[in-house]
């Protein structure tokens, strides 16, 4: 079967770009002919235009006439930069070199227009959308894309539809009250929906009075560690000690990484998005080997904890209110985790000695091997 899947950009997160790489792989294991829908930001709306061209207009006013020469001048008539998500990092070799040898992916798609005519094309049978916050609206600004709104109604369109660990990000008001009636029709055409969190369940019931969902794993999670393992390049083969992977860094989180650190008392590699002067961006083989080989993570990214549990080592999440705690609660409480994530320094400090204990991951294999085994049925019922 020709399989497209439409996920978030693949932007300059390692999470993202790996979930795409794993939904992708396991489906071709299945034996489908599968590519990713390139689904680009496209040019803005006439209002989010007019106010640019104001903004345009009020930097040049402030730079040239006023002399406050740190405004930087942006064309006001460039695609994108109106989603609260970064732009997608194809021009990042480290990240777009493991994109385009990894993860087979379409032309670039700026509109609905442009995925209607692509499915038309293509012959696709099915659709899978997935995984990651691509139902949570600040993230997808075409939220009703992600619901398959392009192609149209089930008696002019006999393309499967399918949601595979579709994730609303939070617990509520995910999706605009304005875009919620036309979403809740869209859902009601789906072949079968799978969420990521349990938290999900409940928002389809209430919000979508609709209850034919199940949780399932993260894509990630459906490959085994031999899988990452060959991604892992043999010069990146080497001890990392402490490893940190923080998204949106504070001292508080900073004040918990140099704890953790002089516990252990190993060296402290750090990893991140944000690349700064002294912080470089490391690439899928080096961020995949960094979680690898080392002694102890401290995180506050759902997939750094996803990958802690993989590579079966001890971590602390920290919870990231911001980018959404649903996901942790469902993950951790998958694997009786629960108790590895803190919300602040001091739930940290009052519990440091048994979060620095062992993970006794024998346990899990159990469990994570039945829900693994769940997810593929869903997977293979495609």
């Amino acid at each position: 079967m020709k399989i497209a899947i439409l996920t978030q950009p693949l932007h300059s997160n390692y999470g993202g770009i790996l979930q795409a790489y794993a939904l992708q792989t396991v489906l071709r294991h299945e034996g489908h002919d599968v590519i990713t829908l390139d689904r680009r930001k496209g040019y803005p709306s006439l209002k989010v235009l007019l106010f640019r061209i104001g903004s345009f207009f009020k930097c040049i006013i402030r730079k040239y006439v006023k002399g406050e020469s740190e405004y930087i001048l942006c064309n006001p008539f460039k695609r994108g930069e109106y989603s609260v998500r970064p732009t997608p990092v194809y021009d990042n070799s480290l990240l777009a070199d493991f994109i385009s040898k990894n993860i087979r992916l379409s032309p670039p798609l700026y509109s609905t227009y442009d995925l209607k005519k692509y499915m038309h094309h293509n012959q696709i049978d099915c659709v899978v959308v997935g995984s990651d916050q691509v139902w949570r609206e600040s993230y997808s600004p075409w939220i009703t894309n992600y619901f398959l709104d392009f192609l149209g109604n089930k008696n002019k369109c006999n393309i499967k539809r399918y949601a595979y660990a579709a994730s609303f990000g939070v617990a509520d008001n995910a999706i605009s009250k304005v875009k919620i009636k036309k979403c809740l029709r869209l859902l009601k055409l789906f072949d079968a929906v799978s969420v990521r969190e349990d938290s999900a369940i409940t928002y389809l019931n209430k919000v979508f009075d609709y209850n034919k969902a199940c949780v399932v794993l993260d894509p990630t999670l459906l490959l085994p560690v031999e899988a990452y393992h060959s991604l892992i390049q043999q010069t990146d083969c080497h001890a990392t000690g402490v490893v940190s992977y923080i998204l949106d860094d504070s001292i508080e989180k900073e004040s918990i990484v140099l704890d953790v650190t002089e516990k252990i008392g190993k060296q402290l590699t750090k990893l991140t998005t944000s690349p700064t002067d002294t912080l470089e961006l490391a690439s899928i083989s080096k961020w995949l080997s960094s979680f690898f080989y080392a002694d102890f993570v401290v995180t506050d990214s759902f997939h750094g904890c996803v990958f802690s549990i993989l590579f079966r080592k001890n971590f602390i999440a920290i919870g990231n209110k911001i980018r959404g705690l649903d996901r942790f609660y469902t993950l951790l409480g998958h694997f009786n985790l629960s108790d590895r994530l803190v919300l602040s320094k001091e739930e940290y400090t009052k519990n440091e000695d048994r979060l620095m204990e062992g993970i006794d991951y024998e346990k899990i294999a159990k469990v994570y091997s039945q829900l693994r085994s769940k997810s593929l049925d869903f997977i293979r019922a495609i």
